[in-house]
């Protein structure tokens, strides 16, 4: 009988007793990938279109919100900074 080859990495079946082997971090992965699909399954699963749809709404709203709320504050530090340079320019 001919040697099995060996294969690599995620298919290694030369450790426990010859099956296939992914390892660990794909299997993390692998792990978190299904509890995130059941999870959102079970949230989803009792909800009518127009109930998805006005959660998806408000979590666009809210992550709208986010993004002007950083970019105003982003706009105030630079004036503020420009304010400060303009008056140490002018002597002040």
């Amino acid at each position: 009988m001919l040697p099995q080859p060996r294969l690599p990495g995620a298919l290694d079946t030369q450790r426990h007793g010859g099956s296939p082997v992914m390892p660990e971090k794909l299997q993390n992965i692998a792990a978190g990938t299904s509890y995130a699909t059941s999870g959102s399954t079970f949230l989803i699963g009792g909800l009518t279109a127009n109930e998805v749809a006005a959660v998806g709404g408000l979590l666009l709203a809210f992550a709208t919100f986010l993004v002007n709320w950083y970019y105003a504050h982003r706009r105030m530090l630079l004036e503020e900074a420009a304010r400060r340079s303009a008056g140490e320019d002018d002597g002040l």
